[in-house]
């Protein structure tokens, strides 16, 4: 997997100190509350990490989880992301 992902530059990415962040989206007047992993996730979507990369990282967090069950995870939060507008096409 070569994609990397990139976060919407429009988006405001708030990071708390709990590791859970704030995205506001000035498009829609929406405001979302990601987790800690949700937040881990948004935050390699720099345009810079592959998604490979993005589930190593994540792998790394959560060593009781297989490694394809957070491939499967991370793409489909990528794809959720995306159709919020949270992450570029």
């Amino acid at each position: 997997m070569q994609h990397m992902p990139e976060r919407n530059p429009r988006i405001k990415f708030i990071r708390r100190e709990d590791g859970r962040s704030i995205v506001y989206l000035p498009q829609s007047g929406k405001v979302k509350i990601l987790n800690t992993t949700g937040t881990a996730i948004l935050n390699l979507c720099d345009g810079e990490h592959s998604l490979d990369s993005i589930v190593a990282e994540i792998v790394n967090q959560f060593e009781e989880v297989t490694e394809k069950e957070i491939q499967a995870d991370v793409v489909n939060y990528i794809e959720l992301l995306k159709k919020e507008e949270i992450l570029h096409e």
